[in-house]
């Protein structure tokens, strides 16, 4: 199957993305399409999609096709599309406070990091005593939470 024939099958409306995700999903609960080619498939899609929205050329490409209209927004394919600024980041390092300021930051971030593996170690309350004021305090071993997934890695 060619690119322009997968393009044209893909849906791109709301009702009709919707559509397919229920058809999707039926195949897959009713036993009629296995669940981990489905997973692989996805995979695959992300991948695709991700390296698409990437890439410099066809953002270019779109941008100029874009340009076109000569309107800040545009519905076009069943979609509302804006050239919007995006990205927008800002510089501090040239000011001194914000400088101190971050290196405080970056200080304590350490030793959040640091006490967490610490607290990772305890096996049952440990009380210890503060150093500086005499106070004790308990400590406990964090609470681990996690999911099980299956995770694919196209090869």
């Amino acid at each position: 199957m060619d690119t322009i024939s997968i393009m044209n099958q893909f849906p791109i409306t709301k009702e009709s993305m919707e559509r397919f995700f229920n058809q999707t999903k039926d195949l897959i609960l009713s036993g009629e399409r296995n669940p981990l080619e489905l997973a692989v498939v996805l995979k695959a899609i992300e991948e695709t999609i991700s390296k698409l929205r990437k890439d410099e050329e066809i953002e270019n490409s779109i941008q100029k096709e874009f340009e076109k209209h000569s309107k800040k927004t545009v519905e076009i394919y069943g979609a509302k599309m804006t050239l919007k600024e995006t990205g927008v980041r800002y510089d501090y390092s040239n000011s001194l406070v914000w400088s101190k300021l971050a290196e405080t930051k970056t200080e304590a971030e350490n030793k959040v990091k640091e006490h967490e593996a610490f607290l990772k170690t305890l096996k049952d309350k440990t009380i210890i005593v503060d150093e500086t004021s005499g106070e004790t305090i308990e400590l406990w071993p964090p609470v681990k939470t996690s999911s099980t997934k299956v995770t694919v890695s196209l090869i």
